[in-house]
């Protein structure tokens, strides 16, 4: 079961670049739904949580925070607001960490809803 779990957070992660992001988001939920321990759900949820956004689902402040995601917190409220200027700011002071989380390009497809 590891191993579909991994290919499906892969293929999840692959599928977003290609922007299949119904595709993605369906991936990302099997590998949620199927993982097991904290760290990994974790990781799965860095990815999951911005191609929630562009379907509409956003975690409130408390779910973020369970999941340590704290630096998404001014993003989703930008988002959700549909307030480009606080986005890009966010954005542009975040921008390496979400290089390092590999998220940036998921964060790319938020600009879009913003507009």
């Amino acid at each position: 079961m590891w191993l579909r779990v991994k290919i499906a957070f892969l293929k999840g992660r692959y599928l977003l670049f290609t922007n299949e992001i119904k595709n993605s988001k369906a991936q990302l939920e099997f590998a949620l739904e199927k993982t097991e321990g904290q760290k990994k759900k974790l990781k799965i949820q860095a990815f999951l949580v911005p191609v929630q956004m562009t379907s509409g689902i956003f975690k409130s402040r408390g779910e973020l925070l369970n999941l340590n995601l704290q630096d998404y917190f001014e993003i989703t409220k930008a988002v959700e607001e549909g307030n480009m200027k606080a986005f890009q700011e966010e954005y542009d002071s975040k921008m390496f960490l979400f290089i390092e989380k590999g998220v940036l390009f998921a964060m790319d497809y938020l600009k879009s809803i913003c507009l």
